[in-house]
């Protein structure tokens, strides 16, 4: 299990930062036409400090790879501040990164987002890593602020140690002190790297940590190549998913398995030696032929086999971690340099996909990211869809 979801703050002793008893205050006392708004840099705890402390809510979640336009907010936070909860428990509304709300795509979400605030009762929080914008001015009137500060290295060092501890891992405070100041008050980023660097019941020797370069995505492809735990491996892979994409700005394009391949591809032949990159590439080559047979026959049910190869294997190609510290790159492929890219980039796809998400109600990202799996029974209703000449041509393909 990855340690960032293990040692998830359960109750405020367990939270780093010390501004949680704001947060608390606000849960406790909630403010009529007002809403919360943590802010901090990105794994501060913002989100762990909220469901930390709110453990006995009912809570809605609205996150990033969520539609967040005005139909989906009225939709869901309207029905779910009006109705009472089925537990009986006070309800709480989290907008997690109110940041990564897009003008385009989540059109009218800001506005209608405010008219809730200003007329329920129950009382609503968001996350932000920072909100610098005028389309957030007239939301932020509505705002009670909070920032959280980064937890000081030495903090996080001592919360590092007790976390080697219950794992039964053996280290030496020069190796913790390595990755806690490396983090820069990031405690996500310290949990992954301390993972990465486990080694059987010991942490491995490594080299210094530059976090500049050491993002959250290249975390996840640290964890995948050097840990032997399969389920481990797949749990890294998943995080390499639209959350994370929308949160470091990356196009829809490039999300889910086809990015993953391709990182994991570029970076395997500097991480492994020998046979190791030899079964390891086999591994990621086979994707291709499943996800193939995915878009032939629309049959679903590889796709769990091709999450199966790009993350545990890989990390089982190898027999021994390798100790040394890889810098990884991120590929972007070309779209004129690839005629596959350019093709799933056209202009038509994006209106199919609009079209499905409507009829679908599901978002558009979504509906995106699935298209190529789903076209044999897009094309199966074509009365309901009500296809133009140009969406059929491109559906055929």
């Amino acid at each position: 299990m990855l340690f960032i979801d293990k040692y998830q703050p359960k109750n405020e002793s367990e939270l780093l930062n010390t501004e949680w008893s704001k947060v608390k205050s606000f849960l406790d006392q909630p403010i009529k036409g007002k809403f919360l708004l943590v802010l901090g840099l990105p794994g501060v705890g913002k989100s762990a400090t909220v469901t930390a402390l709110a453990k006995d809510f009912e809570i809605l979640v609205l996150n990033a790879s969520m539609s967040r336009n005005k139909q989906a907010i009225q939709s869901l936070v309207g029905a779910f501040c009006s109705q009472g909860s089925l537990f009986g428990k006070k309800k709480l509304v989290l907008v997690d990164e109110l940041d990564a709300i897009s003008g385009r795509s989540d059109s009218g979400g800001l506005a209608e987002l405010k008219a809730i605030v200003e007329s329920t009762s129950v009382p609503i929080i968001a996350t932000a890593n920072d909100l610098n914008h005028d389309k957030f001015s007239a939301l932020l009137r509505k705002a009670e602020v909070v920032t959280l500060t980064p937890p000081s290295w030495g903090r996080i060092t001592e919360f590092l140690a007790d976390v080697c501890t219950k794992e039964g891992v053996t280290f030496t405070d020069a190796q913790l002190k390595k990755i806690a100041i490396a983090s820069q008050g990031d405690v996500r980023a310290a949990l992954n790297d301390l993972q990465s660097s486990v080694s059987g019941d010991s942490l491995m020797d490594i080299e210094e940590f530059d976090r500049e370069t050491r993002g959250e995505l290249l975390q996840s492809l640290a964890l995948i190549f050097k840990t032997k735990d399969p389920l481990i491996a797949q749990q890294a892979l998943d995080r390499l998913d639209e959350p994370l994409l929308n949160q470091i700005n990356y196009p829809i394009v490039y999300s889910g398995e086809n990015s993953v391949r391709y990182w994991l591809e570029e970076n395997v032949i500097h991480e492994y030696d020998g046979d190791a990159v030899y079964q390891a590439l086999k591994n990621i080559s086979f994707t291709d032929v499943l996800q193939g047979r995915i878009r032939r026959t629309g049959y679903w049910r590889f796709l769990s086999y091709v999450r199966d190869f790009l993350g545990p294997g890989v990390a089982l190609a190898k027999t021994e971690k390798n100790t040394k510290q890889t810098p990884y790159k991120i590929i972007f492929r070309s779209p004129k340099r690839n005629p596959q890219l350019w093709w799933i980039t056209s202009s038509t796809k994006k209106l199919v996909a609009q079209k499905v998400a409507r009829l679908t109600h599901t978002s558009h990202q979504y509906a995106l990211k699935e298209l190529s799996y789903i076209k044999p029974l897009l094309l199966q209703d074509q009365d309901y869809f009500e296809w133009e000449p140009n969406e059929l041509k491109w559906l055929n393909k």
